[in-house]
C-alpha cells in the first residue's frame, strides 16, 4: 500500500506584481486567494496611487460582515508579463497586512501553479 504524504506549504500563496493607476505605480506582495471573488486593495494603496474612481459601488462580504466600498479602475503587471490587465476593484482596511488580495476574477484569466510552496501565475494574452 502506497503512502500518501501531504506537504504543508511554508508560507502563504504571495506573488508580487505592479499595481498603477496608469501614470503612478508601486510594486507590492499580494496574496493569492481562491475563496475570494473579487481582487482588492487596501485602503493605504488606494490612498497612495489615487486610483479614478468608477461610477460603480461594492458590498465586500468577509466573516466580520458587510461593509460598501467604491469602486477603482487598477492596471496589474505580474512578472515576466509586458501587458497590463485593467480592472475594476473595491478597496478594504482589513487585508491582513496585505495592499492586495488577488481573487478569483484575475485568477481565472490565467493558469496558477502553487508548487512545493512556490507560487507561479500566468495569463497567456498579456504575454
Amino acid at each position: 500500500m502506497k503512502k500518501i504524504r501531504y506537504i504543508k506549504l511554508k508560507s502563504k500563496p504571495e506573488l508580487e506584481i505592479s499595481v498603477s493607476n496608469g501614470d503612478v505605480g508601486v510594486r507590492v506582495i499580494c496574496l493569492v486567494d481562491t475563496g475570494c471573488t473579487k481582487t482588492l486593495i487596501s485602503n493605504r494603496l488606494s490612498n497612495s496611487i489615487n486610483p479614478q474612481l468608477s461610477e460603480n459601488k461594492s458590498i465586500i462580504s468577509t466573516i466580520h460582515g458587510e461593509t460598501k466600498s467604491n469602486m477603482y479602475i487598477l492596471f496589474l503587471v505580474f512578472d515576466n508579463h509586458p501587458k497590463s490587465i485593467r480592472i475594476e476593484t473595491a478597496s478594504h482596511d482589513d487585508l491582513k497586512g496585505y495592499d492586495a488580495i488577488l481573487g478569483m476574477d484575475i485568477i481565472n484569466e490565467g493558469v496558477l501553479i502553487i508548487d512545493k510552496g512556490e507560487v507561479s501565475f500566468n495569463i497567456d494574452y498579456l504575454k
